[in-house]
């Protein structure tokens, strides 16, 4: 995977392993969370699950969709709008997709005041994604 310059990686986060567990921030903090986990388990409920533990928390839910493809990858999710921390306008992608051997949960935060400028590094970040087999 690589994303774009002015995008972090916090190594030092107490839950980051770079083969199953990682974010990347945006400059203004927008953010890529990434999950690598047991294909075995159902995207459908892995979806479900990480949802249940967002809204309400990371996000006040005004609307929601469902969401049948993140960038190139096709797989579920929803998509969250509301307000981040209960103060900052924005939306949250909870979207899970197959490789050969995992599933990938990708958590997509993002808050309307830097949509505009990390739509095109978000689409980098998703079209760079390659599973090893």
């Amino acid at each position: 995977m690589k994303y774009p310059v002015g995008w972090s990686e916090p190594k030092d986060a107490k839950d980051y392993d770079a083969n199953a567990n990682f974010t990347l921030f945006s400059p203004k903090n927008s953010s890529l969370q990434f999950i690598i986990m047991n294909k075995a388990d159902d995207p459908k409920k892995v979806v479900d699950s990480a949802v249940k533990k967002i809204d309400g928390v990371q996000i006040t839910t005004l609307s929601r969709s469902n969401l049948s493809e993140w960038q190139k990858h096709k797989g579920v999710g929803q998509y969250l709008k509301g307000k981040i921390v209960d103060s900052f306008p924005g939306g949250i992608k909870v979207f899970c997709f197959s490789s050969a051997k995992h599933n990938v949960l990708v958590i997509e935060t993002t808050f309307s005041d830097d949509l505009k400028d990390t739509q095109a590094d978000i689409q980098f970040i998703g079209e760079s994604i390659k599973m090893k087999n």
